[in-house]
């Protein structure tokens, strides 16, 4: 078993390893230099940055027609503007190389991207794990490491919890751990033979390790993602947190307890992983390896920028200061129907998939489930 212990010294050694490369450790180098700059480590995380200093947001449609491509006999159109079709968007995330956002159709198992400046919706690949419409992979999150490589969250039909590697010259799809079709709770120095509860996850650089939310078995996992002999590509161990024991206790990593956690987001900065449970928002030193709560708001979707939270919480935008804990509401009057507003409080929102801040256009995209693709900002 690769419990919390050895998860731990596997990643000081991998800290020692990668030092003896200079060529990995001068990627690192420059990697974080050249992010530094702007206060966004884009690659590593979803987001970091501030929003705007103004309390005046507006909300506006971007791509897609209101409720006009729900069920399983519209698949998503490519398109520009509100000539596009899109349902069920989710796992945004910025491609530092082209600009453009890569985004999943969940049910359709479809990586598609969105072009912020001209609103263009063009499907990538289409994988089909199985030729049945309600079989095919479900790819949930995705990430860009700083190679430039996407990974991304799969099941299928909600039956498993796996990391997926997308190689976009190829169009291919790998597993590098968990299985798509199974969940459970099994650490293994064999990728493929682990087993997940859930799959949310974040990306650290430092390490080149995966840092895992695993609702269903209450713990953070990790998934080695630049390994060597002794700790190879696609191991699981278990992080912080205690398998089948919820709950919401601070203290070491092995004796801290976690309820359902899902959303994990790193600050390289801090060496921080923040994370997003039923009942509040839980930090984890990565250095100290101490867990703490910083704030008792339900966490569903966070993205941290200079001291700051965004989440989408019962159908509005969030802002969560995270030294104060103090909280306010940027967009959404929580009405759960469609409604564009250049007063962001006269907004309203039909749930979410998925919110992503991106620092290029300062804008917080998010997923309406009316099929469209929203966005709000500063005034």
């Amino acid at each position: 078993m690769y419990h919390v212990l050895s998860a731990r010294t596997a990643l000081l050694e991998r800290r020692a390893w990668l030092c003896a490369f200079s060529e990995v450790r001068t990627l690192t180098s420059l990697f974080v230099v050249q992010c530094s700059e702007v206060y966004m480590i884009p690659l590593i995380v979803r987001c970091l940055f501030f929003l705007s200093c103004s309390a005046d947001y507006g909300v506006k449609t971007f791509a897609g027609t209101p409720y006009g491509s729900q069920g399983w006999e519209n698949p998503s159109v490519d398109g520009v503007g509100s000539d596009a079709r899109v349902d069920a968007s989710t796992g945004f995330v910025r491609d530092p190389s082209s600009g453009l956002l890569y985004f999943s159709d969940y049910y359709r198992s479809t990586i598609l991207t969105f072009n912020p400046n001209t609103t263009e919706v063009a499907t990538v690949l289409q994988y089909e794990f199985y030729k049945s419409p309600t079989s095919r992979v479900r790819f949930g999150e995705l990430v860009f490491d700083a190679r430039n490589t996407l990974y991304a969250s799969g099941n299928v039909n909600f039956q498993g919890a796996a990391l997926l590697q997308v190689d976009l010259t190829t169009l291919t799809v790998s597993t590098v751990a968990g299985s798509v079709q199974q969940m459970g709770y099994v650490d293994s120095i064999v990728g493929t033979e682990a087993r997940f509860g859930g799959m949310w996850f974040a990306i650290d650089e430092e390490y080149r390790v995966a840092y895992v939310g695993d609702a269903g078995n209450h713990v953070i996992r990790t998934i080695v993602l630049l390994g060597f002999a002794e700790n190879p590509v696609g191991r699981v161990g278990t992080f912080a947190g205690k398998a089948g024991s919820a709950g919401n206790q601070d203290g070491s990593l092995e004796a801290a307890r976690f309820n359902n956690p899902t959303n994990v987001i790193i600050d390289p900065p801090t060496r921080s992983l923040f994370v997003a449970v039923l009942d509040g928002i839980r930090r984890i030193n990565l250095d100290q390896g101490i867990v703490t709560t910083i704030s008792g708001t339900v966490g569903v979707q966070l993205y941290p920028s200079r001291g700051l939270f965004y989440g989408f919480i019962a159908s509005r935008v969030h802002e969560i200061n995270l030294a104060t804990g103090a909280e306010r509401v940027v967009a959404g009057n929580g009405e759960v129907v469609y409604k564009d507003s250049d007063v962001g409080l006269e907004a309203s929102f039909h749930n979410s998939y998925d919110l992503y801040v991106d620092p290029p256009t300062n804008t917080a995209y998010v997923s309406d489930w009316s099929g469209t693709i929203r966005g709000v900002s500063a005034q």
